[in-house]
């Protein structure tokens, strides 16, 4: 018995019986999809936001010349969409103008629901710069909402930490970090996930490392955090650190980062990354002398002191060999 629906809203557009005909005769699911895609926006069609926002399992291309032999469309052959190449240091979104954002909201539901919870998110309203921002994150940067929206996740837990309960980042806070998560190549959620992961790893680390270096009761300031980090990821482990930090405190009589940095920079590019390492390797050069072997069996200071003074009770208290 065949079954009976209701639409859930009368729609505004209109479909022929020929052209009902001619898309289930191609089978096509993808192609189905493509031509109510442009159905709704005129013909018109950007391959990159239809490709994200229909969720094609085949390539956008392919949909299309299906179409085009069905006589259902006629126009050039659509290309496939770009690779994303990774954002110049200049970190500049191109300037999309309001009507572009719009259009994309209305066409894309996934950009529209991008919108809608970012604005949830941040407890407030969009303002147009904001939502070019956003949309050249989504467009340009190619990063797809579920993985925006992780992003934005991240960065408000960032900024709560750094400045406290209740602040909330800028959109241009949240691109600088885009940025790096395209450069990373974070285009999927367990990419993303991961990179979470491993900074989370990273900044227990740092917590444990910074009260070592007695630093307590504040939050490190962006240049310290830098120079830890980078101490971090050239494999220094704590005890060497600590030692790069003696060293410091006894010459400069207080912690100065860039003298304790060029330390640790010294010992790295020697290859020098454990406390046994540190000191086989880094002692000074010898200058003449006995070699080493020699110099490996003298007696200590001390030591030779007392054989100094034995050798004088030996003769009569004179000095050995007088």
């Amino acid at each position: 018995m065949a079954e009976e629906y209701v639409l859930a809203r009368p729609a505004p557009l209109t479909i022929g019986a020929e052209e009902v005909d001619r898309l289930l005769s191609l089978g096509s699911g993808d192609a189905a999809l493509l031509y109510l895609y442009l159905l709704k926006n005129g013909g018109r069609l950007d391959p990159e936001a239809a490709a994200r926002s229909l969720r094609l399992s085949r390539p956008l291309a392919e949909g299309m010349e299906l179409l085009r032999q069905a006589g259902l469309i006629r126009g050039e052959t659509v290309p496939a969409p770009r690779e994303k190449v990774p954002p110049k240091e200049r970190e500049e979104l191109p300037e999309y103008t309001a009507a572009e954002v719009r259009s994309q909201a209305d066409a894309d539901p996934g950009f529209r629901e991008l919108l809608r919870e970012t604005s949830d998110r941040l407890g407030r309203v969009l303002s147009g710069a904001d939502m070019k921002i956003l949309f050249g994150i989504y467009n340009d940067l190619g990063l797809p909402p579920d993985v925006i929206l992780l992003l934005l996740g991240y960065c408000l837990e960032e900024c709560r930490r750094r400045f406290g309960e209740g602040r909330k980042p800028t959109l241009r806070q949240i691109q600088k970090e885009a940025y790096i998560w395209c450069r990373e190549e974070l285009f999927n959620l367990e990419l993303a996930d991961r990179y979470l992961r491993e900074r989370s790893a990273r900044r227990g680390r740092l917590g444990e490392l910074s009260a070592l270096l007695g630093i307590r009761g504040r939050s490190l300031a962006p240049t310290e955090e830098k120079y830890m980090l980078s101490w971090l990821d050239m494999g220094f482990r704590q005890e060497a650190i600590l030692l790069a930090y003696d060293k410091t405190v006894s010459k400069k009589g207080e912690l100065a980062w860039p003298y304790m940095n060029r330390i640790l920079e010294n010992w790295h590019s020697k290859g020098l990354h454990t406390v046994p390492e540190i000191e086989a390797g880094d002692r000074p050069p010898r200058r003449g002398g006995p070699p080493a072997e020699a110099s490996a069996a003298r007696p200590e200071a001390g030591e030779y002191d007392r054989m100094q003074d034995y050798m004088k009770k030996l003769n009569g208290g004179g000095a050995h060999g007088t």
